[in-house]
């Protein structure tokens, strides 16, 4: 290696030489390459990457936990400004989304009386039937009519869902 000269092979020279701006590498110091023969180009290049780095890392870290968190602070703000009847099919429409997502088949379930019929057969709903009837005519007056549901019916409601979701849907092959 004594009569080779080396070439600065750096991946900005590269990108440089493709594009057709990198110029000589030699300078007027006998044919040698030196080891400052960084155009101006380069140096911009080399911040303008840098920054977009920064931004581009910067959008990250801010949109993922907004990503995250989004749907439920959305949810908790439509919670906060409703009565109570709203309150209640919310709870509702939220706990049915959970439970769909690994049961698809509740989706089948178009009115309250089936979706809660569906929920007893796979255990997430514990109830006999007259206390079946009686929340179906509760969402009813929560989703339809203009009278409001009373606290003790909006705890009845509440309380319908089991608390143990391990051993619900174990007819459905859940494990």
């Amino acid at each position: 290696m004594s009569g080779e000269k080396e070439e600065d092979n750096g991946l900005w020279k590269r990108i440089l030489n493709f594009l057709g701006a990198g110029g000589n590498s030699q300078d007027d110091t006998g044919g040698k390459a030196s080891g400052n023969d960084i155009s101006p180009i380069v140096q911009q290049m080399k911040r303008t990457s840098i920054y977009i780095s920064v931004v581009v890392a910067a959008v990250l870290v801010t949109a993922f936990p907004v990503m995250i968190c989004g749907k439920h602070v959305v949810w908790l703000w439509h919670f906060w400004r409703s009565d109570r009847n709203d309150r209640l099919i919310l709870v509702y429409q939220r706990r049915l989304k959970h439970i769909a997502v690994r049961h698809p088949s509740l989706t089948e379930n178009k009115n309250y009386k089936d979706q809660l019929n569906w929920l007893v057969r796979h255990g997430y709903w514990q109830a006999d039937v007259v206390r079946l009837e009686k929340a179906v005519s509760i969402l009813e007056k929560a989703g339809f009519s203009k009278q409001t549901v009373s606290s003790q019916e909006y705890k009845l409601i509440r309380s319908g869902f089991c608390r143990n979701n391990k051993s619900a849907g174990a007819d459905a092959g859940r494990k």
